[in-house]
């Protein structure tokens, strides 16, 4: 048994050990456990160690779970024993994600989880005595965020926004710096869940103090334009008044600089202008004319959207001067000056089949 693990360990070291051999491994590794008699309880730890990485790596989860569990009984540490329980119940999630989704194995899930927590949180536990919190805090928070995801899954948004609230701000006060390594390009996510979680429950105000967490965070995978769309969609569906108005906030305190400003607004006039009534023909128009002031302002990423936005914007003003019912921006002088920048702009016959659709319309209200 020690001669095989020392080969083992030897290989992994100089990374000799292809993916394609895993699973030979694994099961030499297995062999050798049964085959030596007189083998140590440390030995069979170091052996259930490496098991659980090979397994780890051949996603084989159901392997994963039951070597987790086992090394944790052989671990020397409790520390040690928390993070092995936890590779467990990573395992245990991934095959709640494989075999049918957010109701498969919840309980059992929910179970290890909560046993994880109580290993830290219970009277006598790693919080309470652990002089090493290095060595389990990634873990403990981690687990935190984990349950909350299974919780808003199974729709119980107050219990997992109570929990996505407290692993970030476990991670915002720095309590455990090998939490924040491990774990701050989480937080955009478990902000933006916890978001999702407090409109579900018609939180409007936590949702806004948690949005300007999310605002405020140093560095951000995604833009913050992404999440003023998502959370908007999220708040209303319909694409109504709450949802413009969440839209239209962000538009006045972004500049076009910031990333996805575009796509904001254009999203935001395109919900506008469905409508018939005058007041929103208004907003729309104000809208297109932020558009346009805004030409040149863009990010890089951006400017290779301009000219269909630039596009959409002189069409629906040269529709709305035009429209008898937009009350006091009926203009039909105006309505053929954007008009005339469309058909310039589109002469070439380069445009899109709907550039091509809407000059003929253009052309009809030069006449």
């Amino acid at each position: 048994m020690a001669t095989t693990l020392q080969e083992y360990n030897q290989l992994t070291r100089e990374r000799k050990i292809q993916q394609s051999q895993y699973r030979s491994w694994f099961d030499r590794i297995e062999q050798a456990v049964r085959d030596d008699r007189n083998v140590s309880r440390d030995d069979v730890f170091e052996a259930k160690v490496a098991q659980l990485a090979l397994a780890n790596g051949l996603g084989d989860f159901e392997s994963t779970l039951r070597l987790g569990d086992e090394a944790a009984q052989l671990a020397p540490t409790a520390e040690a024993g928390l993070f092995f329980r936890h590779q467990g119940t990573l395992a245990a999630l991934a095959l709640r994600r494989q075999r049918a989704g957010p109701g498969t194995d919840d309980e059992l899930v929910l179970s290890r989880l909560l046993d994880l927590r109580r290993t830290v949180e219970s009277p006598g536990g790693l919080l309470e005595k652990s002089g090493n919190a290095a060595s389990w805090a990634p873990f403990y928070v981690a687990t935190l965020a984990a349950e909350a995801g299974v919780r808003r899954d199974r729709r119980e948004f107050q219990e997992a926004l109570t929990l996505y609230t407290r692993a970030n701000q476990l991670l915002e006060d720095r309590k455990w710096p090998s939490a924040n390594e491990s774990l701050d390009r989480n937080r955009e996510t478990w902000l933006f869940n916890a978001i999702l979680c407090a409109l579900e429950m018609k939180n409007t105000a936590e949702a806004d103090s948690l949005l300007s967490r999310l605002t405020k965070l140093d560095s951000r995978k995604n833009p913050m334009g992404h999440y003023i769309l998502e959370i908007a969609r999220a708040e209303d569906p319909q694409r109504g008044a709450a949802f413009q108005s969440r839209l239209k906030t962000w538009l006045q305190q972004s500049p076009p600089t910031e990333r996805m400003w575009l796509d904001v607004a254009t999203t935001l006039g395109n919900s506008q202008r469905t409508s018939v009534e005058p007041e929103m023909l208004v907003a729309s128009a104000e809208t297109y004319e932020l558009i346009l002031r805004a030409e040149g302002k863009f990010s890089k990423a951006e400017g290779s959207g301009w000219r269909a936005a630039q596009l959409d914007a002189w069409y629906h003003l040269a529709t709305v001067h035009a429209n008898p019912a937009a009350g006091r921006l009926y203009d039909p002088k105006r309505a053929r000056e954007y008009a005339s920048k469309f058909l310039a702009a589109t002469e070439r016959g380069t445009g899109s089949s709907q550039d091509v659709s809407r000059r003929t319309e253009m052309q009809a209200l030069m006449e």
